[in-house]
């Protein structure tokens, strides 16, 4: 009896935009539990602004056949940026590795900078956040290129955010 009231209140949450899969399972802090969202995914990138003033950053470019990967422990989540966009990832930040979590459908992945850049007395690197929302089998969200300062107060001359929209799907599973 319990689990047909758990099914119809996920699929009220998700008349309302909260959230309704079956692949739901019941975890710590969220009463729906974290969605399955471990995979490879193929999404198209589509840059947005270019706050950061990036080199050769085209607004409206698209980028279709991205690979993003994520693999899920409960609520954490570990992702890695493949192929060729893997190395105009890493150039930008330093890395391909994502961390985050798992709330519902929604997915919160960063990745941490690791290019010293300077402006001033302000030493800073580039990260990268990843907000994401799934249902099923299909991704779309946003990535935010931002800076990472020392704390010195000339690090407010870099504060930016450089952005892209993206959307995909993986294999079902």
């Amino acid at each position: 009896m319990t689990r047909p009231v758990i099914a119809g209140l996920a699929c009220l949450l998700a008349w309302l935009d909260v959230a309704c899969s079956s692949d739901h399972s019941v975890g710590s802090g969220d009463p729906l539990g974290p969605s399955d969202v471990g995979g490879t995914y193929s999404v198209t990138l589509v840059n947005g602004a270019n706050g950061c003033n990036f080199d050769s950053w085209m607004v409206g470019a698209v980028y279709p056949n991205v690979t993003v990967t994520f693999t899920q422990n409960g609520t954490n989540l570990t992702g890695k940026v493949e192929g060729a966009a893997a190395i105009a990832f890493g150039l930008t930040v330093g890395t391909t590795d994502l961390s985050g979590t798992v709330s519902g459908n929604t997915v919160e992945a960063t990745a941490f900078g690791t290019i010293p850049h300077t402006s001033g007395n302000c030493i800073y690197t580039y990260g990268s956040k990843i907000e994401a929302n799934i249902s099923g089998d299909y991704i779309e969200g946003t990535v935010r290129f931002y800076p990472q300062g020392n704390g010195n107060p000339d690090c407010a001359k870099v504060d930016c955010a450089t952005t892209e929209t993206f959307n995909g799907t993986r294999p079902p599973h």
